[in-house]
């Protein structure tokens, strides 16, 4: 099982959304971001994850592993 390091946004609360940063263990990317949803206890809801290999990959600006967005976010950048 890997540790993968996420960023995420939670829905706006009121005004902006909050933006944290954690770890989550799976055995693929898509398995941590399922387990991440799950665990996910931000009164807003969830808006958007992205998943990095490690927090040096996030910090070097490399391309996420894997993002997820809400529906919300879908519509709203028009995917």
């Amino acid at each position: 099982m890997m540790e993968y390091f996420i960023r995420s946004y939670s829905f706006a609360a009121p005004f902006v959304s909050d933006e944290a940063f954690g770890y989550q263990l799976g055995e693929t990317p898509e398995d941590a971001i399922d387990k991440f949803r799950a665990s996910y206890s931000h009164h807003a809801g969830l808006y958007s994850a992205e998943i990095y290999s490690n927090a040096d990959a996030y910090h070097k600006k490399e391309q996420p592993l894997l993002q997820w967005l809400s529906d919300k976010a879908k519509k709203t950048w028009g995917m």
